[in-house]
């Protein structure tokens, strides 16, 4: 069971203001992209949505979920947050981070482009942990208080090898045609 409001409640309750039918919205650190069905089913008129990391395989599969079900065409990009210069500026209507700020390096750097892309009245929707530059910023500071700050104190070479070693076995991905 999930604390606090549910996330489509969330959802639907940061769009009140700004109906998303016929907009153009965009998902910051969308990861695999399985968060975009959540948005789709809102009916925007176009979702374009970044991650750091590519997840091709299953990109194409839920911009072809979204296309066929809602309509709503969904446009994936592998690309830092802090540089959308694909995205010309006042274009996007709703601008989402759904737990993705905690991971920014450069928080005032994501924030400048996210108000630069938006749309005059358009809206920033975000939830987010701790933030990078805080204690756990990561979310791997799993030996306690002697790893909280890991991330920020060791080295490219140490912190990789820190999150290789408390990477937590996870489940399969649900996949569109498991729905």
């Amino acid at each position: 069971m999930e604390r606090g409001l549910p996330l489509e409640t969330r959802r639907r309750w940061a769009t009140d203001h700004q109906p998303l039918a016929g907009k153009d919205l965009l998902v910051q650190g969308t990861g695999t992209g399985w968060d975009i069905l959540i948005w789709a089913e809102l009916k925007p008129r176009k979702i374009i949505a970044v991650d750091l990391f590519s997840f091709q395989e299953s990109w194409r599969e839920v911009a072809r979920y979204c296309l066929n079900k809602w309509g709503v065409e969904v446009l994936f990009k592998q690309n830092p947050l802090e540089d959308l210069d694909f995205i010309p500026s006042g274009t996007i209507d709703v601008c989402s981070a759904n737990s993705v700020y905690e991971h920014c390096k450069d928080l005032e750097k994501v924030a400048r482009e996210s108000f630069r892309i938006l749309k005059p009245g358009g809206i920033s929707y975000s939830v987010h942990g701790p933030l990078w530059f805080c204690a756990g910023g990561d979310h791997f500071a799993q030996e306690g208080v002697e790893s909280a700050y890991n991330h920020i104190l060791l080295d490219e070479k140490a912190y990789a090898a820190f999150v290789e070693r408390h990477k937590k076995k996870t489940s399969p991905r649900c996949r569109v045609r498991d729905l």
